[in-house]
């Protein structure tokens, strides 16, 4: 049986970053912690919607991350077309869930693998993929 746990974050940019919006000099991010109760394998996914860019900036964005952690967690299916609206939440849980099923610690692996998937991901939803270009753009305080 699956447990989600979403950890909130919020990141600042070493340098100000400007975009056809604004300049970010900070970003929220959400993390999923996926878990299962039978064994000690865990798997994290990113969720991280671009303010003012992502089509998936909303402001009840916290609540439509839980209920499809909860969906997620009473099916052990991720309801991809529920989500098809929401493509960062999407890229997370699908995320979470390789990380899980890799059963391994080596990201670059899992990003591998989905290469063709995240290029994808970046041509429909603007930018909502990008986890590892976001994570070395950022430092945390």
């Amino acid at each position: 049986m699956f447990q989600t746990q979403i950890i909130k974050k919020q990141l600042h940019f070493k340098q100000p970053a400007g975009t056809s919006r604004g300049v970010y000099t900070t970003r929220n991010v959400w993390y999923i912690l996926l878990t299962d109760t039978d064994n000690r394998y865990y798997g994290v996914g990113e969720c991280a919607p671009l303010p003012a860019l992502s089509c998936d900036d909303v402001p009840n964005y916290d609540e439509l991350l839980a209920i499809a952690c909860k969906n997620f967690e009473k099916t052990g299916e991720i309801d991809r077309e529920a989500l098809l609206p929401y493509p960062s939440i999407l890229f997370g849980l699908e995320t979470a869930l390789l990380h899980f099923r890799a059963c391994s610690l080596q990201f670059w692996h899992i990003y591998s693998l989905l290469k063709k998937r995240v290029i994808m991901s970046i041509l429909i939803t603007g930018i909502a993929g990008l986890t590892t270009s976001v994570l070395l753009a950022y430092g945390t305080q």
